[in-house]
């Protein structure tokens, strides 16, 4: 019976797993030219996986410049080698959940993946000092008189809270205009061979070598 019932699970995990769909974001209007706003783009793809089940967002090859993308159960954004999510350097292309403004933000999501060999890139250097700007000029409050935003209006790379089976791989995160990433009250989370690059603005983060030689 033992046998039967490992037998049935296993033909059900190989059912789903043939079952699982890609969608590629091109498909959804997005253009890899580095100038063209994808953010709809991006975002109708994971809403369109998520409401089939689940499946691969695929991020091809070309750099797609985007704001604030929300993550969805049962997806995985997968970035290509040569793919290049590149984050706005307007800080109105950027939402925010309870705490911090965030390229990928993902609340209380399950079984979610950010993965591939691609590259996500924040500008944070350019974002930073165009929302100290706004900050200078008065249209950010600074009650404690920096004159900079604090970290409260610059945008992380990966905001995810909340959230259970949360699996970051392979990817290279750079250039954040705060810090890179933070995982809070999330449950199974796997962060594996990834690399940071991060020194764009004041205080950021590091760089942390691969631990893989990538194929």
């Amino acid at each position: 019976m033992k046998t039967k019932t490992c037998l049935a699970l296993l033909c059900t995990l190989l059912w789903c797993s043939s079952k699982a769909q890609n969608f590629n974001i091109e498909k959804y209007g997005a253009v890899g030219n580095g100038t063209t706003m994808n953010t709809t783009a991006i975002q109708k793809a994971i809403d369109a996986a998520s409401a089939n089940g689940g499946g691969k967002v695929i991020v091809p090859k070309g750099t797609f410049l985007t704001g604030t993308i929300r993550l969805k159960s049962n997806v995985d954004l997968s970035l290509d080698r040569g793919a290049v999510l590149l984050g706005s350097t307007s800080l109105s292309d950027y939402e925010k959940n309870d705490r911090w403004y965030a390229l990928i933000l993902t609340d209380k999501q399950s079984n979610i993946a950010v993965t591939g060999y691609g590259t996500i890139d924040g500008q944070g250097k350019t974002l930073a000092l165009n929302i100290k700007k706004m900050v200078q000029d008065g249209k950010i409050d600074d009650p404690l008189k920096l004159n900079r935003p604090d970290e409260k209006f610059r945008p992380q790379l990966i905001e995810i809270q909340k959230s259970d089976r949360v699996k970051i791989q392979h990817v290279t995160l750079k250039n954040s205009s705060c810090w890179v990433e933070t995982y809070n009250k999330c449950t199974n989370l796997e962060i594996d061979s990834i690399q940071v690059q991060s020194t764009a603005y004041w205080r950021n983060g590091k760089y942390r070598k691969p631990r893989y030689d990538p194929p």
